[in-house]
C-alpha cells in the first residue's frame, strides 16, 4: 500500500568553508530546504521464492534494463537470480572456492548487461551471466604504481563507509588510498590524496592528486573510522562525501574546482562530535556508535541525491535511521524515517521504480523489500 506525503520547506543554512589547494576555483554553498514541492510513494513488496534462495542478501546488485536482482548467498558460495518483473527465482551460480577457477568470498559486486564484477579481498574478478570467469584483477601488486607509498583500500575497510561505484564506461573503478609511510590520524596522514582509479583493460592505477582531505580533518581530531570516504562518478564530476560530517564535495571535470556543499541534516549537527577521552580504542568505539552520515548515491532517473543518516537516540539507547533526500541543487527536500527493525539501511539501489531497501529477514520463503519513489508534484 502506498502512502503519499508532500513536503515544501523553508529556507534555513550555513557555509562551511573548505580550505584546499591545487584548484583553479573553490566554491562554497550552504545548505537550503528545497523550494519545489515533491510527492513520496513508499510500496512494500513480498512474494514467495524457491526454497534454497535466501529472503536477505547482505551483498547484491540489480540489473536496472530488467529489473533483475542479483544476490551472493554466503552460506553456498553462490549467485542467485530473482526476476522482480514476474516475482520469481531465476538461475543459480556456484562458485568455485578452491582450484584455477577459485573466488574468495565476495564483499562487493556489480552487475551489469553482459558482465558481473565481483570483489574478493585485493581482487576484482569478471564473469559472464552463465558464471564463466572472464578476467581477473588482482591490485595488491600495484605498489610499484604508486611508489611504494600507498595501498588501495586502506589496511581495514568498514563495509558501509567504503563505497566503490564502478565508472560510467564499467572499465574502472574508484578506490581509497592509504598512505603506509605516515601514522594514521595525523594532520600529515590527511595530506594524502584520497582516491585512486584502476583500469580494469590495462591493469594499471592512477592517482587522483586533485582530492585531498578537506581542512577539517587536519585538526588534530580522531574521527575514529568516521575518516573512510564514498565516491561516485558522474559524467562531468566526481561527488563524495565523509561519515563525520554533512558536507557533499563535488570535482568538476572541466575546471578541476571543488564546491562544498553543506547539506546539513535537521536530525544532528554538521560535524559529528567524538569522545576523546581514554585511548585510541575509546575513539573507536566512539565513533562506531556515534551519529554517522552514510554514503551519497546518484538518482539519474530523478536527478536526485540520497543519504541515508543514522541518529543515535539518547533516550530510548538505540540508533534511528532516515533517508535524506536531496535535490541537485543540493538542498534538502525531506527526511525520511525509516522502519529500523525491518530495513537494512546500510545498502540500498537505485532503479526505475524508485529507491529499494531489502527488508530485513522474515520467516517462511518469502522475499520483501521496499520502494521509495520521489516524484515532482
Amino acid at each position: 500500500m502506498g502512502i503519499k506525503l508532500n513536503f515544501i520547506f523553508s529556507t534555513l543554512g550555513k557555509c562551511l568553508l573548505l580550505v584546499l589547494t591545487y584548484f583553479l576555483f573553490i566554491g562554497c554553498k550552504s545548505n537550503e530546504t528545497s523550494n519545489i514541492a515533491y510527492k513520496i510513494n513508499i510500496d512494500t513488496v513480498k512474494f514467495k521464492i524457491s526454497p534454497e534462495f535466501l529472503d536477505y542478501y547482505v551483498n547484491y546488485d540489480i540489473l536496472d534494463e530488467q529489473n533483475l536482482f542479483v544476490g551472493y548467498n554466503h552460506f553456498d558460495h553462490s549467485l542467485q537470480f530473482i526476476d522482480l518483473n514476474n516475482k520469481e527465482t531465476k538461475q543459480t551460480i556456484k562458485l568455485e572456492r578452491d582450484g584455477p577457477n577459485r573466488i574468495k568470498t565476495i564483499s562487493k559486486l556489480f552487475v551489469t548487461e553482459d558482465e558481473i564484477f565481483l570483489k574478493p579481498s585485493q581482487e576484482w574478478i569478471t564473469i559472464n551471466h552463465k558464471g564463466k570467469i572472464l578476467d581477473r584483477f588482482n591490485y595488491s601488486n600495484l605498489a610499484e604504481d604508486l611508489s611504494n607509498d600507498y595501498v588501495i583500500n586502506g589496511s581495514i575497510t568498514i563495509s558501509y563507509t567504503v563505497k566503490m561505484e564502478l565508472s560510467h564506461d564499467k572499465k574502472s573503478v574508484y578506490m581509497r588510498l592509504f598512505p603506509v609511510n605516515l601514522e594514521a590520524n595525523t594532520p600529515e596522514f590527511y595530506t594524502a590524496p584520497l582516491f585512486c582509479k584502476l583500469n580494469f583493460d590495462t591493469k594499471s592505477v592512477e592517482i587522483e592528486p586533485n582530492l585531498p582531505y578537506p581542512e577539517l580533518f587536519r585538526s588534530g581530531i580522531n574521527y575514529g573510522i568516521l575518516d573512510k570516504p564514498s565516491i561516485i562518478e558522474l559524467e562531468d564530476r566526481l561527488v563524495y562525501s565523509f561519515p563525520n560530517h554533512s558536507t557533499i564535495y563535488v570535482y568538476d571535470f572541466n575546471d578541476n574546482s571543488i564546491s562544498a556543499n553543506e547539506v546539513k541534516s535537521a536530525k544532528i549537527e554538521s560535524v559529528v562530535e567524538i569522545n576523546q577521552n581514554g585511548g585510541l580504542r575509546d575513539i573507536m568505539k566512539s565513533s562506531i556508535r556515534s551519529n554517522t552520515y552514510h554514503p551519497i548515491t546518484y538518482d539519474k532517473y530523478r536527478d536526485l541525491y540520497y543519504r541515508v543518516i543514522r541518529v543515535k537516540n539518547e533516550t530510548k539507547n538505540e540508533n534511528e535511521y532516515f533517508l535524506q533526500i536531496i535535490d541537485n541543487q543540493f538542498k534538502v527536500v525531506e527526511e525520511v524515517n525509516l522502519p529500523n527493525d525491518k530495513v537494512y539501511q546500510n545498502t540500498y539501489k537505485v532503479t526505475k521504480e524508485g529507491l529499494y531497501f531489502q527488508l530485513m529477514s522474515s520467516r517462511g520463503y518469502f522475499f520483501s523489500y521496499m520502494l521509495i519513489d520521489v516524484q515532482p508534484e
